[in-house]
Parts: C-alpha cells; structure tokens; sequence
C-alpha cells in the first residue's frame, strides 16, 4: 500500500529530527512520488524515506494527481502510448497550479533534451534508475537540485561507436529515442519507414548509419536536423 500525503502537506521539514527524553528521534515522514514508465519493473522497491505510485501512461498519471498529494513527478520523456510522451505530459502541466516539480527520465542524457525538458515545464532531465531518481529528491528537499550535473552522470555517455554494424533493436531504439525530441510520438512511425525503405534497396542489412541518414533527411529545419546527426555523431 502507498502512503499518499494530504495537500497541506510541505516537502519537507524544515527542522530536523527532535529528541525528547525517554522517546526515539521524529521520524522523517515519506516523500511521495508519481512516476510514471514504460518500465514498471525498474521501482518496485521504494528506498527508504520514499513511497511511489507507479503507473504506465500519462492518463493514468492524471488521475493519479487529481486524487492524490505527490511532492514530485517522475515522467519517462520518450513515448508512453497513443499520442502521449513525457514532453506533451509536462507541457499540459504548466497551466496547472497544484502541479509538483516534474522531472523527465531517459535512457541518454544530451543537452539538448535537458534544454527541450525544461522549455515544456519540466525542472530537469534524469536517468531512468533509482539512484537518479533519489538525488533528485535529495535536490528537492535541500532546494538546490544539483541533479543536472549529478544524477545524470551514469546516463550521460557517448553511444558506441557502432554506426557501421547492422541495426539491431537496441540501435533501432535509440535513432527512435534520438528523433524524438524534434517530432514526438510521430517518431517510431518515422524510423520505422526509412528502415523498411532502406531494407527494400538493401536486403542484405542497413547499417545504423544509414539509417540515421536516412531519417535525418526527414527534418526539414536544417539547424534541427545537424543537432540530430550530431548525436550521433555524423
């Protein structure tokens, strides 16, 4: 069962842990978390001091902040189902007054989704895992949100340098991942074609460079479409 909080609640308290003769410290209340991922698995147990309600798409998300008091949202930026994304979900979150800090989750973390996270209304950009996840809240509570330069380090390394091999799902994932950020959701479809066009000129095999150049050729703004052959590095 997770322990929600009543809105009056604060994030934190602002003084610490109270000793009274004969009596144990206060003990630190839970900080509760909405995350919402397409990887579930990944936050089944909560450290300790957190509370998560975990869930799958963005509409469920919605309901869950409607009912409840979350002191942060844990949103996964790429796509989360039909005509839904972490980016489109923080956006629709600006207008709302109640709404927590938000931040964005990713398997790689480029300065230019961080800058995109936070034009949507997002406070920042972190790996997917739970020792992200937690310096985020140490950030939140301590009012600093170090986790830019932090909590993203792990996530925050170059692609192998693999453009000659033959696309493979994981390659697949990230020229989805990669595209994105410049056309949302529509992405998977956008990959997807260039890679069966691609496979009808060249049965044998595409490499993942030429598909990164094959989707490339579909972003039309030209500033946009070198930010995305530069992170992969062609």
């Amino acid at each position: 069962m997770i322990r929600l909080l009543r809105k009056e609640t604060p994030l934190a308290d602002e003084a610490g842990p109270q000793t009274v003769a004969g009596r144990d410290p206060k003990p630190e209340r839970l900080l509760a978390l909405l995350i919402i991922t397409a990887f579930p698995e990944r936050f089944r147990l909560p450290p300790q001091g957190l509370a998560f309600a975990v869930v799958r798409t963005c509409r469920e998300g919605l309901e869950h902040l409607d009912r409840s008091r979350f002191d942060a949202i844990f949103c996964d930026m790429g796509q989360l189902g039909p005509a839904e994304s972490g980016f489109r979900f923080a956006n629709s979150l600006k207008s709302r007054a109640d709404v927590p800090p938000v931040f964005l989750m990713t398997e790689q973390v480029t300065v230019y989704d961080e800058t995109y996270t936070k034009r949507q209304g997002a406070v920042g950009l972190v790996a997917r895992t739970q020792a992200a996840l937690h310096l985020a809240v140490t950030g939140l509570k301590s009012g600093t949100l170090p986790m830019l330069a932090a909590a993203t380090s792990a996530a925050n390394t170059p692609f192998p340098d693999d453009r000659g091999a033959m696309v493979s799902v994981a390659g697949l994932g990230r020229v989805k991942l990669g595209l994105r950020k410049f056309v949302g959701p529509a992405a998977d479809d956008v990959v997807d074609r260039a890679l069966r066009s691609l496979l009808k000129r060249q049965p044998q095999g595409a490499s993942l460079l030429a598909l990164v150049n094959a989707v490339a050729a579909t972003i039309e703004d030209s500033r946009e479409r070198d930010r995305f052959l530069a992170e992969f590095g062609a």
